[in-house]
């Protein structure tokens, strides 16, 4: 069995384990795969001020809608902050541009 090769952060890509059910965990093979690079938009994380600005409603209302499920949560990003993904956060925006449209 190889070695899986040193990953930089710039290298981007996810590593899988290719595993067939009828191997056993020696034959098991290792296998960097490039699934798709990720883009700095997926990875910034924002602060509430710009979810506030994003959304359109209350700090109330967003922690509301977290308990219900209907809003992202916040990511814990060490210590006492936390953030939001971005992408999350736009993709529930379009979201509810697309509900409304609906006819």
């Amino acid at each position: 069995m190889q070695p899986a090769k040193s990953l930089t952060p710039k290298d981007r890509t996810r590593l899988a384990v290719v595993a067939d059910a009828e191997k056993t965990p020696e034959q098991t093979r290792t296998t960097l795969l490039q699934i798709q690079p990720i883009s700095p938009t997926e990875l910034s994380f924002i602060r509430l001020r710009e979810v506030l600005m994003i959304s359109g409603m209350s700090r109330t209302t967003i922690y509301e809608s977290i308990k219900k499920g209907a809003f992202p949560s916040p990511v814990k990003l060490g210590g006492r902050s936390s953030g939001w993904v971005k992408s999350e956060v736009l993709q529930w925006a379009q979201n509810c541009i697309d509900s409304s449209r609906v006819k």
